[in-house]
């Protein structure tokens, strides 16, 4: 029944109620750097890279745009590499990353 009072009769329905983060391939050690398990959330900056580890592992498609597709935003994402990896290799420490990280928390 509908919230509207009305019933119908369908064979199947399938419920999308969401997905739980999992990439079995990290080490835990490593995955729990950036990864809240229990609040499925992830923790990246620009939602690319992770503070900690630094710009050798870069995260693609670990976002959810309100507006646009995810294929464009991961393919902005693609071509933002060069800017991101020197300026996080060279000047953003772990402290001031998490600083700018806190004033833009996960939904």
């Amino acid at each position: 029944m509908f919230t509207d009072g009305t019933r119908a009769d369908y064979d199947v329905i399938v419920l999308c109620t969401g997905y739980r983060i999992d990439l079995p391939f990290l080490d835990p050690a490593l995955k729990q750097r950036f990864v809240d398990e229990e609040a499925n959330t992830i923790r990246l900056y620009k939602n690319v890279f992770c503070p900690t580890i630094g710009p050798s592992l870069a995260f693609i498609g670990f976002l959810q745009p309100t507006s646009g597709g995810l294929l464009t935003m991961s393919e902005m994402q693609v071509r933002g590499q060069p800017r991101y990896r020197a300026p996080l290799a060279a000047a953003l420490t772990h402290r001031r990353t998490a600083r700018l990280m806190a004033c833009n928390p996960p939904s």
